[in-house]
């Protein structure tokens, strides 16, 4: 697990690497090159049960990136 961000397994819809990974406050707001934070690349892959298990782990749903989408 050392290593591994949320961002990373969103990416790879891998969910229960995520749920792990979830328990670590900081890996919710991690941002990418972009700004996105995991909740804004679930969002935008399509991933729900991605997205859905990062706001049960409390992701800021104001969350923007670099661009301003939210």
């Amino acid at each position: 697990m050392a290593g591994l961000t949320a961002l990373a397994c969103v990416g790879q819809n891998d969910l229960l690497a995520l749920r792990k990974v979830c328990t670590r406050q900081q890996e919710l707001e991690r941002k990418d090159f972009y700004g996105n934070t995991a909740l804004l690349k679930a969002c935008y892959l399509g991933r729900l049960e991605a997205a859905l298990i990062l706001l049960r782990s409390g992701a800021d749903v104001k969350a923007t990136n670099y661009y301003g989408n939210k």
